[in-house]
C-alpha cells in the first residue's frame, strides 16, 4: 500500500523518504502535517485533507507511490511522463 484515507481524524496517509523528512514536514507546517503514536518510527506522514488541494494531494500520493513501487515500474513511468 502506498496511500490511504484514515478516519478520526480524517487524513491522507502517505509514505515519505525518511523519518527525518516526516519530522521536518510536521515541524514546518503542523497545521497540515501530523502523526500519531501508531506511526512512530516509520516514514509515514498524515496530512489533514482540509488543508490541501487536489494538486497537492496528487503530488503527495505520486511521491508515496514512487517510494513504494518497484524501481523498474518507476523507471518506466518516468520515461512515459
Amino acid at each position: 500500500m502506498f496511500a490511504w484515507i484514515r478516519e478520526a481524524p480524517e487524513a491522507l496517509v502517505v509514505w515519505v523518504s525518511s523519518e527525518e523528512e516526516k519530522v521536518a514536514m510536521i515541524a514546518s507546517e503542523p497545521q497540515r502535517f501530523f502523526t500519531t503514536g501508531h506511526y512512530d518510527g516509520t516514514p509515514i506522514l498524515l496530512v489533514r485533507l482540509e488543508t490541501i488541494d487536489v494538486n497537492e494531494a496528487s503530488e503527495l500520493v505520486t511521491e508515496s507511490w514512487r517510494l513504494r513501487a518497484p524501481r523498474t515500474l518507476v523507471k518506466s513511468w518516468d520515461a512515459a511522463h
